[in-house]
C-alpha cells in the first residue's frame, strides 16, 4: 500500500442515506456520467468516482445531498477503504484505522460477546480462570487479551452456551468490532475493501 496515494471519497456525515440532489446529477451528466442516476444507482456507485467528486465541488457540498443535505469529501491516503455507517452517519476507514491484534504462533481462538450486554465474565468463568492459573485482573475483563488461552478454555468449558463465544480465526491478526456492546471478530480478509485503483 502506498501512503502517498490520495483519493477523495464522497460521504454523508449526517443522519440519513447517501443521495444526490438534481444539480449534482445534472453536473455528473455534463461531465459524461451515464444514466441512470436514480436513487438505487447512486447508493451503489463508486464514492471515489472522479465525476462525482468534480460535480460535488462544482455545485458545492452544503446542499449537494438528497433533500438538500450536506455531503463531505473525505481523504483516503492508501489504496483501499470502507465506508462505515453508524446510526445513519458515514465515515471512511482505511486499514490503518483498525487496531489489529497479533496472535501468537499456534493460537487461533478469540473470545467475544454476541449479546448487547458487552464482554463481562460470569463468576464461574472467573473461578475456572483462577483454577487454571490466570494472573489477570479478572475484575477488568476488557484488559484481558481475548486470545488468552486460559480465558478461551474457561469460556469453552463453562460458558460457551451463554453470550460469550469463541471464534476460530484464520491468519495471525484480528480485530473485535463492537456495535452497541454487540461484538464480532474480524480478520483482514473479512473486510470488503473498496479499491481506489
Amino acid at each position: 500500500m502506498s501512503s502517498s496515494r490520495v483519493t477523495e471519497v464522497a460521504i454523508n456525515p449526517r443522519y440519513g442515506v447517501f443521495g444526490l440532489n438534481y444539480l449534482v446529477k445534472a453536473g455528473m451528466r455534463q461531465l459524461g456520467y451515464p444514466d441512470p442516476l436514480d436513487s438505487i444507482h447512486v447508493q451503489h456507485m463508486s464514492r471515489h468516482n472522479k465525476m462525482l467528486i468534480q460535480a460535488l465541488r462544482d455545485v458545492g457540498l452544503q446542499n449537494a445531498g438528497y433533500n438538500g443535505g450536506r455531503l463531505e469529501i473525505a481523504i483516503v491516503m492508501g489504496d483501499r477503504y470502507i465506508i462505515k455507517r453508524y446510526d445513519g452517519k458515514e465515515c471512511v476507514l482505511e486499514p490503518r484505522h483498525f487496531k489489529w491484534t497479533l496472535l501468537p504462533p499456534g493460537v487461533n481462538k478469540v473470545a467475544y460477546s454476541d449479546a448487547y450486554s458487552g464482554f463481562e465474565l460470569p463468576e464461574a468463568v472467573k473461578e475456572r480462570m483462577r483454577d487454571l492459573g490466570s494472573t489477570h485482573d479478572l475484575s477488568e475483563p476488557d484488559d484481558i487479551p481475548r486470545h488468552d488461552p486460559i480465558l478461551v478454555k474457561a469460556i469453552e468449558e463453562y460458558w460457551a452456551s451463554g453470550s460469550l463465544k469463541i471464534a476460530i480465526v484464520s491468519g495471525r491478526r484480528y480485530v473485535i468490532n463492537e456495535y452497541d456492546s454487540w461484538e464480532s471478530v474480524k480478520v483482514p480478509s473479512d473486510i470488503e475493501w473498496v479499491m481506489t485503483t
